[in-house]
């Protein structure tokens, strides 16, 4: 017998034998979100874009017996302010198909966003542009040191958590 499929809004998505079911791969109330995951045997797979981007794709995997290549797939579709329903393959076959579709995507949303950089009098600090600048005027090692700079206060800014109120 089957679980109740979930009820809450934007439950993942389980992809087997050609069929999707709704589930949740954490519980929906999850606060970090790939900590849960790790917790439950995920492991980090292939990642393609940046967190940081307007699209990206990051996978994970974990061992399963049951499956005919003795792994499970997770992937999680993103953006700088959003994430998706995770979505969860149990053929690998099945998940190269889609991630290499979804590759094409991101690829595409990067050419996009570069000519939107080029295009724009906006600096952004972490923008490929401006890395690119950087490394043209302070050389490779201080240009990139000033940019991993900026990067980890980035990166914990949007790890804190914002106010109680």
């Amino acid at each position: 017998m089957n679980p109740p499929e979930p009820s809450t809004p934007w439950p993942d998505i389980r992809v087997e034998d050609g069929q999707q079911t709704k589930f949740y791969a954490v519980p929906p109330d999850t606060e970090d979100l790939e900590q849960a995951l790790h917790d439950t045997g995920w492991e980090d797979f292939l990642t393609c874009g940046s967190e940081n981007s307007h699209m990206y794709i990051k996978t994970y995997r974990r061992q399963h017996a049951d499956t005919p290549y003795g792994f499970e797939f997770l992937v999680e579709i993103g953006n700088w302010n959003i994430v998706g329903p995770l979505i969860l393959f149990t053929d690998y076959l099945d998940f190269l198909h889609h991630y290499t579709r979804w590759t094409e995507a991101i690829k595409n949303t990067a050419i996009a966003d570069t000519i939107d950089q080029l295009d724009s009098t906006t600096m952004i600090s972490d923008g490929l542009i401006e890395a690119i600048a950087a490394k043209a005027k302070y050389g490779w090692y201080t240009g990139y040191e000033q940019i991993r700079s900026a990067q980890r206060w980035r990166d914990q800014q949007r790890l804190t958590p914002p106010p109680a109120e």
